[in-house]
């Protein structure tokens, strides 16, 4: 910069020392940045009492805003100010101090330019009432409730990194007549049959609509509503520092400038306008919605005009902070007139990393514990319980041998014996009786008054254990055997 051009920033000397002046935020005055004193700034002549004993604001016939608002240069707007913009963004602010910096994209450079264009003078400013201190704290405030931010964006809580700008913003009056044409839903309930899961048949209440066409004329007026006219921010976070005080706003004054940056205006008035609608329209609709009635409404057509548009320019004060951080810009604002901060942030995936690292042990950790004692219950469990009784071995019946001694009918009758058949030269009552001597019963036999007195004997000999005694003695060893089931 020129000397001159550094020379031009002592825009408003101190009437007691000569330094420089800049405005107190939470003031109507300018302090010396040397000897301390307060410079109060004058108000315009004004015959309303209190806080409107600042100026009136006045609004401006937006039909006719070409002809009759004041314009000049931007640089015109404060005694001694320069009009700068910015090489990466495309930023122009009018600033009264030396420039080093863009405060929307933190970019170095920035230059002064040689010629301005004329701009719509602000008709009102809102001035700084929450210094640079206590907004540097409600940043760091704003800063501890976020999670995973790097360590970066802590330095930028620094009040160094805070630069105090005026965003341009503009408000519109306006009374508008909606002419509409929709439908309005009246609910109605039916009856109606149906088959549940289990196969009955039940009722129940259904609810339909019935629409019926409406048509009609609302008028709504709007007070003040609020564009941000600048480009240079998210319009998210801009929307994030409402609602302001706008009563508060006091007539423009370069005075309220001195010691901040105040960037011009990139949406124009008629662009501004095009938002405002944008903003109105959720309250015409709703307006509607209750003129049409009804339990739902349909609108199809809607017809706004606009009579009576005034407007506003206004500057309203922010802290603001830009950064780079992994080749993006982030920015963080304060309002600086109640403290409410809106702002971007970057991740920092050194410490997300750090966290699911953290959690995949915890995780872990959890399931081998739980797998742990679950083994260890299982163990305890299977010393607790009884161990099983292993039912005894019912030996095979003994292998009959070759007697060769014997009659070929009595080896018959072994054979059959041996292969589980009755044998068939014995009486159908001794057969009985071995069959249920084979399954473990008492033989039923032995009841049976009308058997022969011989088999009757033979039965009470076989029940006690011992041969019948008219078999030979082979056989009788083989019974004997065969009733104990053991081998020989």
């Amino acid at each position: 910069m020129s000397q001159a051009a550094v020379a031009s920033a002592e825009r408003y000397p101190c009437p007691h020392c000569g330094a420089d002046t800049a405005l107190e935020p939470g003031t109507h005055s300018l302090t010396c940045a040397s000897c301390g004193k307060l410079s109060e700034i004058p108000a315009p002549a004004s015959d309303a009492p209190g806080p409107e004993a600042r100026g009136a604001v006045h609004e401006h016939d937006f039909s006719a805003a070409l002809a009759r608002v004041r314009s000049r240069p931007a640089s015109e707007l404060v005694v001694g100010a320069r009009e700068v913009q910015c090489q990466n963004c495309g930023a122009r602010t009018v600033v009264t101090h030396h420039a080093t910096r863009c405060p929307f994209c933190d970019h170095a450079m920035v230059i002064e330019l040689a010629t301005a264009d004329v701009t719509i003078e602000p008709q009102g400013v809102l001035p700084f009432s929450v210094s640079k201190d206590a907004a540097a704290e409600h940043f760091l405030q704003w800063l501890r409730g976020l999670w995973f931010a790097p360590r970066k964006l802590s330095e930028r809580a620094r009040k160094e990194g805070l630069d105090g700008v005026y965003l341009p913003h503009w408000t519109y009056d306006s009374r508008t007549i909606t002419e509409y044409r929709g439908q309005r839903g009246e609910h109605y309930w039916v009856t109606e049959s149906y088959t549940d899961s289990k196969g009955n048949r039940q009722t129940r209440q259904v609810r339909k609509t019935r629409w019926y066409s409406a048509s009609g004329r609302v008028r709504v007026a709007f007070d003040d509503v609020l564009v941000c006219a600048s480009d240079s921010l998210p319009r998210k976070l801009t929307t994030r520092l409402e609602p302001w005080d706008l009563p508060a706003v006091c007539a423009f004054d370069g005075k309220y400038l001195a010691g901040f940056t105040a960037e011009r205006y990139q949406v124009d008035l008629e662009a501004g306008f095009a938002l405002a609608e944008q903003r109105m329209e959720p309250d015409i609709r709703a307006a509607i919605r209750r003129d049409i009635g009804g339990d739902e409404q349909r609108i199809h057509d809607m017809r706004v005009r606009h009579e009576d548009v005034t407007f506003k320019h206004l500057l309203l004060p922010v802290w603001l902070s830009a950064f780079h951080f992994r080749e993006r810009v982030f920015r963080v604002m304060v309002n600086a007139r109640t403290g409410e901060v809106a702002g971007e942030r970057p991740w920092s995936w050194v410490k997300i990393t750090a966290l699911v690292l953290v959690v995949a042990a915890l995780i872990g950790g959890i399931i081998y514990a739980v797998s742990a004692r679950r083994a260890q219950a299982e163990a305890e469990s299977l010393q607790s319980e009884p161990r099983p009784v292993l039912a005894p071995s019912i030996p095979e019946p003994p292998a009959l041998p070759e007697l060769q001694g014997l009659s070929p009918e009595m080896q018959q009758l072994l054979r059959e014996l041996e292969s589980g058949r009755p044998p068939s030269e014995v009486s159908p009552e001794v057969q009985q009786l071995l069959r249920e001597l084979e399954r473990g019963r008492p033989p039923r036999s032995l009841e049976a008054q009308d058997a022969p007195p011989e088999v009757r004997e033979r039965l009470r000999e076989l029940e006690s254990g011992q041969a019948p005694s008219e078999m030979p003695p082979e056989v009788q060893q083989l019974l004997r055997e065969l009733e104990a089931q053991r081998p020989r």
